[in-house]
């Protein structure tokens, strides 16, 4: 029901219905994942900042970064993930903003 067959125009009540239901998949479960993405993104860049901060006594900050190679695995990645994932929300092009609710947009952003 998700998704229609392309032989098979579809119309009048059960083209509401789906559109409905779709607009109902979308502001449930399209701020679940926004918000888990996010909260992904700030947890492991936070968790991060702790580990380098807690080598600190044995290294400097800064050596400990440099010992990262991977840009992943250093915290302003994870950062600028969860900005990025704000800046595509708040981003009309993408109709996100449309399927998130007022309090959902607004604790995201």
């Amino acid at each position: 029901w998700l998704a229609f067959d392309e032989g098979e125009p579809v119309a009048g009540e059960e083209a509401a219905k789906r559109e409905n239901d779709l607009k109902a998949i979308r502001s449930r479960y399209l701020v679940l994942a926004v918000n888990l993405y996010h909260q992904v993104c700030e947890e492991t860049a936070a968790w991060l900042s702790r580990s380098i901060d807690d080598a600190a006594p044995l290294i400097t900050p800064s050596e400990a970064l440099k010992s990262l190679h991977e840009q992943r695995f250093q915290p302003g990645f994870w950062y600028q993930h969860a900005l990025d994932l704000a800046t595509t929300i708040a981003d009309d092009q993408y109709g996100i903003c449309s399927s998130l609710g007022a309090n959902a947009l607004q604790d995201v952003l």
